[in-house]
């Protein structure tokens, strides 16, 4: 009874967070935060979907030309730039109010508006054996078994959650992080490595992808890696420019246009509740962006469907689910009613259809916190379309493991075309996506499929000195149903074999079945100083497989005399409310043995 009574009091006001739709409400105009805009005539999503490389360059280029200009007419003023928005050509820049008129007054900036604060608020609502493993029943209803049986579960496939975090502890996500310093973004610069202060973003994410540490598998494409973007600061606020920033890192992680290690579906649970009614979209120049890149943006469409009459009364989605180049998602009970906190249409700002889709909704199974590794299994029941909505961007990986659609809008057609039909447009969208028809469909379009290959997951890696090995993650995509094998071997670069790092020639064998192949290479610490230093890896042919667009590697070693450097290669830490619950979850173990 105690251990009930401190969990409530403790809970009461994080929990409601944790487990809702992540509802963003205007809280505030930061004081003294203002989002510049930059006059742009540049249409950014055909430029992007010419030549995505060259026009990242052009757009960074002209960006820092135009901050110099900026920098240099107001060198007499507080002006302070507080983050680049260079894919909506902005800045969001802290500036005293009697300096705005001559800001204004700029031939080269179009506007100057507060920026906006937003707070979590919740509204949400508080094993069937398949292909030779258990699922959770959400699975089954959407039909995975067929793509599972045939060996497609998402290998190839990188997901980016952008929420509130992920626990890179959970037995059920470690596996899938596809690591490195172009995996994890924290507009705050908070954490240097994947954290999650809530849970929401975990559960979310394990929907996606989790596995079956918990005894049955919990995604809906197991075999897909993720990648994170935290939204939300250690007191669960967020801003209107941090979350500008995220969705502007999607398109160039690594901050080198030149390489492709953005991801291919981006899940979000989140909405803006300030603008419930409205059709302005502060985010519009940036999912136009994502989009014209052939990702598939994927949204929740908001728990507000309690506040209103009922089903097919009145509209209560959030921005941006309205928006043209996203998926929305409603959510379902599992009699195939709509869940009444889920939110509905019509669309009042153009002619999408609110939700776009509908998915599993109540009562899932997901990953919790583990507290730093503590509680490594941890699970959670919750409901909500931000339980729904994962389920759209696990479906979609799985189509784009058997897949290889010149046009991305092959995939969300797939999904819309074959869906069951539930009732009113308004209130199930097209309908219950169903995967094995979705597959089935694009067979008869003759989309071609996935060629057999392994790749290494990134192109570069950093690790420390200090580090026992360098970890280094194999994925093999297209068809697993017969093994095969591929050789890996190094050479040196600036980093010599025995002197920083333990060369390697073996041959990584791949089950039927298997995506993922880990290696270790030792790392050695000298007490020399060094300057970061690098070897490289190489992929060759063996057995049944061919060589990706990442068959060779650079790996980095970051000396360890350089402490100033190691925050932005990870390490994690636990936070006060984090030991808190920890205690209290200590205790209650304790009392119920």
């Amino acid at each position: 009874m105690l251990r009930a009574l401190l969990l409530t009091i403790v809970l009461l006001p994080i929990t409601q967070f944790a487990q809702a739709q992540l509802m963003l409400r205007e809280a505030s105009d930061l004081p003294g935060r203002y989002i510049l805009q930059f006059v742009s005539s540049v249409d950014v999503p055909a430029q992007l979907r010419g030549n995505k490389s060259a026009a990242v360059v052009s757009l960074k280029l002209q960006q820092q030309q135009r901050v110099s200009r900026l920098l240099a007419d107001l060198a007499a003023t507080d002006l302070k730039i507080i983050r680049n928005l260079w894919l909506k050509q902005a800045l969001a820049v802290s500036v005293s109010s009697e300096f705005l008129p001559r800001i204004r007054a700029l031939s080269y900036v179009a506007e100057v508006s507060p920026e906006r604060q937003y707070r979590a608020e919740s509204l949400s609502i508080v094993t069937l054996p398949l292909s030779g493993e258990v699922v959770q029943d959400n699975l089954d209803k959407i039909d995975v078994d067929p793509p599972w049986s045939d060996q497609y579960r998402g290998q190839g496939v990188v997901v980016a959650i952008v929420d509130s975090g992920i626990d890179p502890f959970h037995d059920d996500l470690a596996t899938r992080w596809r690591g490195g310093t172009n995996s994890w973004f924290d507009p705050y610069g908070e954490q240097g490595s994947p954290k999650d202060a809530t849970g929401h973003g975990t559960a979310v994410a394990s929907i996606v992808l989790g596995g079956n540490a918990s005894a049955s598998y919990l995604g809906v494409a197991p075999n897909a890696q993720w990648i994170g973007g935290r939204i939300f600061d250690n007191f669960g606020r967020s801003e209107e420019s941090a979350i500008s920033a995220t969705l502007q890192w999607l398109l160039d992680p690594d901050n080198n246009p030149a390489t492709d290690d953005y991801p291919d579906i981006v899940q979000n649970s989140w909405g803006l509740a300030a603008s419930e009614g409205s059709c302005v979209n502060p985010f519009t120049a940036e999912l136009a962006a994502i989009d014209a890149f052939g990702i598939d943006l994927v949204f929740a469409v908001g728990n507000s469907g309690m506040s209103g009459p009922g089903p097919g009364g009145f509209s209560s989605y959030l921005t941006p689910s309205f928006d043209a180049h996203v998926i929305s998602v409603g959510a379902i009970r599992d009699d195939d009613n709509l869940l009444f906190a889920s939110s509905r249409g019509p669309d009042l700002c153009g002619s999408a259809i609110i939700p776009s889709l509908v998915a599993p909704g109540n009562l899932i199974k997901t990953a919790e916190l583990t507290f730093n590794g503590f509680d490594p299994d941890n699970t959670a029941i919750n409901s909500g379309t931000s339980y729904s909505s994962p389920h759209v961007s696990g479906a979609l990986a799985l189509l784009r493991s058997k897949f290889n659609a010149a046009d991305h809008l092959q995939y969300r057609n797939a999904l819309f075309n074959t869906t069951t039909n539930l009732g009113a447009q308004d209130d199930f969208g097209r309908g219950l996506i169903q995967v094995a028809a979705a597959i089935t469909w694009m067979e008869n379009q003759s989309i071609p499929q996935r060629v057999n290959e392994v790749n290494f997951s990134m192109a570069d890696y950093l690790f420390l000195e200090t580090d026992a090995d360098a970890k280094i993650a194999l994925i093999r995509s297209g068809d697993l149903t017969t093994a095969a094998s591929v050789d890996i071997s190094s050479s040196d670069g600036s980093a010599t074999g025995l002197g920083d790092y333990q060369p390697i020639a073996t041959t990584v064998n791949f089950d039927p079945g298997e995506s993922v192949k880990t290696i270790d290479i030792p790392l050695i610490d000298d007490t020399t100083g060094e300057d970061i230093e690098y070897f490289n890896l190489t992929l060759s042919q063996n057995i049944n497989v061919n060589l990706g667009a990442r068959s060779t590697l650079t790996v980095r070693i970051q000396d360890d005399d350089n402490p100033s450097d190691e925050d932005e290669i990870g390490g994690s830490s636990i936070g006060i409310f984090e030991l808190i619950m920890l205690g209290l979850w200590c205790l209650g173990r304790r009392r119920l043995v």
